[in-house]
């Protein structure tokens, strides 16, 4: 197992250790270098923000239904959502309109961001449903109640902000996908017109039934947008499947995010598989 220094933890601890703790605690640099209450302070510091660049920027009245919408959507992040539903569930009156434009505001303070679905057409595009993110994982962890059973997502969440260090900017180049029959793919990466890849976000890849799902949405992704090569990322799970003519690679988030070597002719967040 390789060893790095985790900057501020005691000592140097394996970096199975070091990504778990960043995967809960996340890379705000307090949080990471002097090992702070890290729920207390990303919780200040989501309420700061909010505070200064949401609510006194924009003049918000609606403090309360702000903050509720806004713990909605924590509470969706690495799901699907459309404005329509999410106002019914809040059920306080507040439409969709005010829900997409508090969602302008999240986006702005580099809160959450949205992700829609890829479409040939833009129009079928802009209807879509849309998946959530937040720019952090430790604000996740820090303003949601109940995390204890969503390492999927956290780690799902992780991989959406690797993509955006590494130059994919959402809805532009960055979508999540789902083929003709249903299936979704977690992140799809496209440039001039072109898919570059395809990747899946799993946990585990030991039970069966999430093998069989998440293998049969990326197959099923790779011949309708004919790519031969597909990835898929996991806990901590190593594997090369070769289907058909199509290589899946199944391989550790950690591994993937400390890969230090683009390909040639690659867009900058795209390595090698």
């Amino acid at each position: 197992m390789a060893r790095i220094p985790t900057f501020g933890f005691a000592g140097y601890i394996d970096t199975l250790e070091a990504f778990d703790q960043y995967t809960i605690r996340g890379g705000f640099p307090q949080v990471v270098m002097k090992q702070v209450d890290s729920v207390e302070y990303l919780s200040t510091l989501w309420e700061s923000v909010v505070l200064k660049d949401v609510v006194r920027r924009h003049k918000v009245r609606n403090v309360a239904g702000l903050n509720d919408i806004y713990g909605l959507l924590l509470n969706a992040v690495s799901s699907k959502f459309n404005y329509d539903s999410l106002g019914r569930a809040q059920g306080d009156g507040i439409s969709a309109p005010t829900i997409k434009k508090f969602m302008q505001y999240a986006r702005e303070a580099y809160l959450l961001v949205e992700l829609e679905q890829f479409h040939f057409s833009p129009r079928k595009r802009m209807k879509s449903d849309r998946k959530l993110y937040s720019y952090d994982n430790g604000f996740i962890c820090a303003k949601r109640a109940a995390i204890s059973h969503d390492h999927g997502r956290l780690l799902e969440n992780l991989v959406f902000g690797e993509l955006l260090r590494r130059g994919a900017r959402p809805n532009v180049d960055l979508f999540y996908y789902v083929t003709s029959t249903g299936h979704e793919v977690d992140f799809i990466i496209r440039s001039t017109g072109v898919t570059q890849e395809l990747i899946q976000v799993a946990w585990v890849m030991s039970e069966q039934k999430t093998r069989e799902r998440e293998l049969r949405a990326l197959r099923m992704a790779a011949r309708e947008l004919n790519l031969s090569h597909v990835r898929i990322l996991t806990h901590n799970h190593s594997e090369v499947i070769e289907d058909d003519g199509i290589t899946i690679k199944i391989q550790p988030v950690r591994e993937w995010m400390l890969s230090s070597k683009c390909s040639q002719g690659h867009n900058p967040w795209i390595y090698p598989l």
